[in-house]
């Protein structure tokens, strides 16, 4: 009798346990929202993934060549080319320039032999001069300008041809106003050799 009580009294085992019905419907219940919210986030993220790529791809055929769909236009900037030509005159040791096939005009006006800038900004300008064998030389790109009073050298060279045909390169970038106006001078327009090749003048907003 009393080792019949002593044994009802020994706790059962684990794998004796049993979860109730309800409980194992709840977990079932759990899991599988927890599968339906996860599948309803990746979708979220793929969708937004679908519209860059298409976004991305219609960008692309709209830039590549031969698409009739709108492309981007660079703006425009100011420049000028001048070559001096058989025509050219040079006065005053001031160098005139041929308007011909070569001289290429946007933005900027063209006389008496000075560069007109219309729009404000910072241009890279350039001069090429090239001499005669006549020993010494000078070449110089000046500004006129509607706030100074006299004239300003922007770029200046000097040496000597030593008996050669000798060239001169001047370049630099500079702000100009609107109204400013660039020429080029020299020491001897006389020994200057004639020659769209061998003198040019020009300027470009940068």
């Amino acid at each position: 009798m009393d080792s019949h009580v002593a044994y009802s009294q020994i706790p059962q085992g684990p794998d004796q346990v049993r979860p109730s019905p309800r409980v194992s419907q709840k977990l079932l219940f759990m899991l599988a929202g927890s599968v339906l919210c996860s599948m309803a986030v990746q979708a979220y993220f793929i969708g937004r993934l679908y519209r860059r790529v298409a976004a991305v791809s219609a960008s692309t055929s709209n830039n590549t060549p031969g698409h009739d769909g709108p492309r981007p236009v660079p703006p425009s900037r100011s420049l000028a080319h001048l070559t001096d030509g058989s025509d050219a005159v040079h006065e005053n040791q001031i160098m005139h320039w041929s308007v011909n096939n070569d001289t290429l005009l946007r933005d900027m006006d063209y006389r008496h032999g000075r560069l007109e800038v219309r729009n404000e900004g910072n241009y890279y300008v350039y001069s090429k001069v090239s001499f005669a064998s006549s020993g010494a030389f000078h070449h110089r790109v000046v500004l006129t300008a509607p706030y100074y009073v006299a004239d300003i050298t922007l770029m200046q060279s000097s040496g000597s041809s030593g008996g050669d045909p000798s060239n001169s390169h001047l370049g630099g970038v500079f702000h100009f106003c609107q109204g400013c106006a660039i020429f080029v001078k020299v020491s001897n327009t006389s020994e200057i050799l004639q020659g769209r090749t061998h003198n040019f003048f020009g300027a470009f907003m940068v």
